[in-house]
């Protein structure tokens, strides 16, 4: 198991020094989908890296998917996309969650920073909830706007659209 792991670890390191095109191959990309060849994809609860929550269903998970996939490959795709994009995050080395800010300007050429979590929830045995939450740090004065809100919402629609396209795999009917 521990050479195993070490192989999949090295053949990730080797494909970190490769550029990732996210917006070919239907949005998937060469490099993504040989990652994905490489590594165990399905979710195995006993073979988890970090440990991982519980979801609970709520009205507040609106912007999350299901999938069938391991978190930790959900999770290694996700942190290429931010290194690729310069994005900069912070990830938890116990659980599955990622907070990173994503910058830009808006349509008057105003600066924003919109503040975000990734957390990865075990629903059952077979699948995932991979949830995308806007946030505001303590220390941030942030005035939660509905600019920012939609902001949030068209970055929700591209990473599902384009990093996650693959991942989101159990339909809304087996949810």
């Amino acid at each position: 198991m521990a050479q195993k792991e070490q192989e999949r670890q090295e053949k990730l390191a080797m494909k970190a020094q490769g550029n990732v095109d996210y917006g070919s191959m239907g949005n998937r990309s060469i490099n993504v989908m040989e990652l994905l060849e490489q590594q165990e994809c399905a979710f195995v609860p006993d073979a988890l890296k970090k440990g991982i929550e519980t979801f609970e269903p709520s009205a507040t998970h609106k912007s999350c998917f299901y999938s069938t996939y391991s978190p930790d490959v959900i999770e290694d795709i996700f942190i290429k996309y931010l290194i690729d994009e310069k994005i900069e995050f912070t990830a938890s080395d116990n659980k599955y969650k990622l907070k990173f800010t994503q910058r830009g300007k808006d349509s008057e050429g105003e600066d924003y920073e919109i503040f975000m979590v990734l957390r990865i929830l075990k629903v059952d045995d077979s699948k995932v909830c991979v949830e995308l939450q806007r946030t505001f740090p303590k220390d941030a004065k942030q005035e939660i706007t509905k600019a920012n809100s939609v902001l949030f919402q068209e970055y929700y629609k591209t990473y599902t659209t384009s990093v996650f396209n693959v991942f989101d795999d159990v339909s809304s009917k087996a949810k």
